[in-house]
């Protein structure tokens, strides 16, 4: 997989993928990632929503309406 900006769906930049490019070591493609890696693409409010997807609150949220859905058929 190529380093690219996660903007694959119109978002805007909030992290990088690499590691799976054939023939290349995870280190390498971190690597190069790394050394290609430009801060100012980013901003704070993007990251920051992007990593509330991932909050514990959210989590425990989402399980217990999902349980709730499914409890009562």
């Amino acid at each position: 997989m190529e380093s690219n900006p996660s903007t694959s769906s119109g978002r805007e930049a909030t992290g990088e993928f690499f590691g799976g490019e054939k023939g290349r070591g995870e280190g390498e493609s971190l690597m190069k990632v790394l050394q290609n890696f430009h801060p100012e693409k980013y901003k704070v409010e993007d990251c920051q929503k992007q990593a509330a997807k991932f909050s514990k609150e959210r989590f425990k949220a989402e399980i217990l309406d999902l349980i709730a859905k499914n409890l009562r058929g």
